[in-house]
């Protein structure tokens, strides 16, 4: 059975202008995927099996550029974090070691 939508392009339409700028790509699914796939997809917002898996995969890409901003992110305040704490680390010795001058500058004056 076919579902035409009113107003809308048919899907032989469609598939004629998916065709014109993108490239087909063989994919196997297991038969379960499929069944979940079509109980899943709705008919009006995705008129076949290729517009649901398009769709899929835009959505997964946006998904992994997402989560590759996220890690970017996470990276640079655990690197910042480092820094902050050797800066700490580096004006906590400058202090231990004017301290130590000092003692060692009061004993030379004994």
């Amino acid at each position: 059975m076919q579902y035409l939508l009113p107003n809308a392009p048919s899907c032989a339409m469609l598939s004629k202008e998916v065709s014109a700028v993108s490239k087909m790509v063989a994919v196997r699914v297991d038969e379960d995927t499929v069944a979940q796939v079509e109980k899943v997809r709705d008919p009006a917002r995705f008129p076949t099996q290729s517009d649901f898996v398009r769709e899929a995969i835009k959505r997964m890409i946006r998904e992994e550029r997402r989560r590759r901003v996220a890690a970017e992110i996470d990276e640079a305040m655990r690197n910042q974090q480092e820094v902050k704490l050797a800066e700490e680390l580096a004006e906590a010795s400058a202090r231990d070691l004017a301290g130590e001058l000092a003692k060692l500058g009061r004993r030379s004056g004994d």
